[in-house]
């Protein structure tokens, strides 16, 4: 969203202009005003102003001033001047600046607002390509290390493996060439802070370099390291890597005083398998570990590994399920049952399996309703007596999403009709004070653009229009009820002159003030 400064040394002017323009660019820009050029100095270098509107004419620092001082502040600043006179001089000056625009005040309002727009439009136009393209690889490269973790950490999860997202993050293993993997856990009796177990990590990864490429990952108490040398060194790099044990389990004792078992595959595995093996990985750990207080080095055997990929897909289906629901996405959640049945009738899935599954996809609905204070009227069922479980199942998650997702979103209307209940009482509260959209979206925590889209979604009328009415509802009942001057009611709704206030009026009630108190006592 765009920052306009308007600036005028009439008020009333520059009051009227502020008034249209807030209409007209609700939502795609943040106004702002001044009456002098030195006040607009102040907020230009408070605020990065974008475009600025300004008379040319006034007193102490002139427009053309002010126009050099905005580029000084901001070079790509759009300017538009505005002048009662058709001085030629001043329309050199506007055409020898390609951002700027000269526009004479007895010009409607919207041949300003087209300039505005102009502007805007010249801004978008402005942003280099190459310095966008720069700064996104600048981001890229800074979030790179971030994506890497992340599709390890879901593949890992269980999601299907995707080599087109490994070679689209330039992930740092050559994903065609197969892979060692190393793992160890960390006995929960040992307090390690997650920055000494990334240290920990790093440090068994520098160790691990000579041997080729290395990637790290730390997955709750266990770590991974995925090690691919180069192809040269495959036949040897599995008795090199049996060799360095004993000095990384020393490494981790005497540097980090920390006992910890060590698991490694039996052989390479193409990336396609990670995830299988380190679930065997895992197995293994957790079926031998504990038998010695001592430290245990463990070549795992893949054919011992009780996971199987339908498993895995279906764990990383029902985080997709959790999500779904918590995020209140009723098709997403739809899809992914529909995945979930799929793998189940055509794969081998245990009935203990079947139950973990169905306790887990109602359990994400029962614990998103707890969060939300919303109470689950469908109670789960054993159906796994009956000889087609799953066609039970499915009718009661059908009746358990019909009415989560009924409830949810009926809570989501219910919280944002508060929400601007309490705004509209603030706003008739405040009708003197401060009713700008910036203040008012602050007041409720959204931002300025989503408050007001949100506003006339569910009102149907703009915030700004709102405001207005509430004013000139005020403004009548004082001016037939109270013997209120004229200037007084102006001001205690908050209008800085009395003639603006006039105009105000006059566009609800067709006719000024003065006359409309006139016609109640006539």
């Amino acid at each position: 969203m765009y920052k306009l400064l308007m600036v005028d040394d009439e008020r009333l002017i520059a009051d009227l202009l502020y008034e249209y323009l807030s209409q007209k660019l609700e939502g795609e820009t943040e106004l702002y005003k001044a009456y002098s050029g030195r006040s607009a100095v102040a907020i230009m270098e408070e605020i990065q102003i974008d475009i600025l509107v300004t008379d040319i004419t006034m007193p102490g620092i002139s427009g053309l001033e002010l126009h050099q001082k905005a580029k000084e502040i901001n070079p790509s600043c759009q300017i538009i001047f505005l002048t009662g006179y058709n001085d030629f001089s001043h329309i050199q000056y506007a055409l020898r600046h390609e951002s700027a625009d000269y526009i004479l005040k007895s010009e409607s309002n919207d041949v300003i607002c087209a300039s505005i727009r102009k502007a805007m439009g010249e801004l978008d136009a402005a942003l280099d390509a190459e310095r966008v393209q720069l700064l996104a690889k600048q981001q890229w490269a800074l979030s790179m290390p971030i994506l890497h973790e992340r599709i390890i950490h879901s593949l890992l999860d269980g999601e299907a493996y995707n080599s087109a997202a490994f070679t689209e993050i330039e992930f740092p293993l050559n994903i065609e060439n197969p892979v060692l993997l190393m793992m160890g856990r960390i006995d929960e009796g040992y307090s390690m802070t997650k920055n000494t177990l990334y240290k920990l990590k790093n440090a068994v990864k520098e160790y691990l370099r000579p041997m080729g490429d290395v990637f790290s990952i730390i997955e709750g108490n266990d770590l991974l390291w995925i090690i691919q040398p180069s192809l040269a060194s495959t036949g040897t790099a599995k008795s090199n890597l049996k060799s360095k044990m004993d000095m990384i389990l020393k490494l981790t004792l005497q540097s980090f005083n920390v006992s910890m078992p060590m698991v490694i595959s039996e052989d390479f595995v193409a990336f396609d398998m990670v995830s299988h093996t380190w679930h065997g990985l895992k197995q293994t750990i957790k079926n031998l570990y504990g038998l010695s207080s001592g430290m245990m080095l463990i070549e795992h055997n893949s054919k011992q590994s009780n996971q199987n990929g339908a498993w895995l897909r279906i764990r990383n289906i029902i985080r997709q399920i959790n999500l779904s629901t918590e995020t209140l996405q009723r098709d997403k959640y739809e899809k992914h049952y529909a995945e979930l049945i799929k793998i189940i009738d055509t794969s081998e899935i245990s009935q203990a399996e079947q139950i973990e599954i169905a306790i887990r996809i109602y359990l994400a609905f029962l614990s998103h309703s707890n969060n939300n204070g919303i109470k689950q009227e469908v109670v789960f069922q054993d159906y796994f007596s009956y000889p087609k479980p799953w066609e039970k199942y499915n009718e009661l998650f059908g009746e358990i999403a019909d009415d989560f997702f009924t409830k949810q979103h009926e809570s989501a209307f219910r919280n944002t009709n508060q929400i601007l209940g309490d705004l509209k009482r603030y706003i008739q509260a405040n009708l003197g004070g401060d009713t700008s959209l910036g203040t008012l979206a602050e007041l409720v925590h959204f931002s300025p653009s989503y408050l007001s889209r949100l506003f006339k979604q569910v009102t149907n009328t703009s915030l700004t229009e709102y405001i207005g009415r509430l004013k000139y509802k005020e403004a009548a009942e004082l001016l037939r009820n109270s013997d209120m001057k004229i200037l007084q009611i102006a001001s205690e709704l908050g209008f800085e002159t009395q003639s603006y206030f006039s105009r105000f009026f006059k566009k609800y009630a067709g006719v000024g003030p003065q006359e409309y108190r006139d016609m109640i006592e006539g």
